[in-house]
């Protein structure tokens, strides 16, 4: 989905997959607002279960930012895996991405359903 995203995490020593894993495991708790952390565990039944990786997706969007700052290839960088394991991530809001996960669904939905 981003390129460049991916290779700012992958810079860092981390995969798109640890950090997806890890904080779906978690369902966000300690990461989002409360009321995030609920809105992901509803999710899968509103809109069903592909729109966990969406959520994930949006989120490492939204941080890309941090992300790219911290990746290996800038010299003022923090370690990533802190930076992404330990993050509050306090302005994300699903209402703001929902069209971006409608977007993704209708290109990969086909994919998601294939696993």
């Amino acid at each position: 989905e981003d390129y460049g995203l991916c290779m700012g995490i992958r810079g860092g020593g981390l995969t798109v997959g640890y950090i997806a894993h890890h904080w779906m495991a978690q369902g966000f708790w300690g990461y989002l607002p409360w009321n995030e952390v609920v809105l992901f565990a509803v999710l899968p039944f509103v809109y069903g279960p592909a729109y966990r990786a969406y959520y994930v997706v949006c989120v490492l969007k939204h941080l890309r930012h941090h992300i790219i700052a911290n990746s290996a290839h800038t010299p003022t960088r923090l370690d990533l895996c802190e930076v992404l394991l330990n993050l509050e991530i306090t302005q994300f809001r699903l209402r703001d991405h929902l069209a971006e996960m409608e977007r993704m669904d209708k290109a990969y939905a086909w994919r998601m359903k294939a696993q």
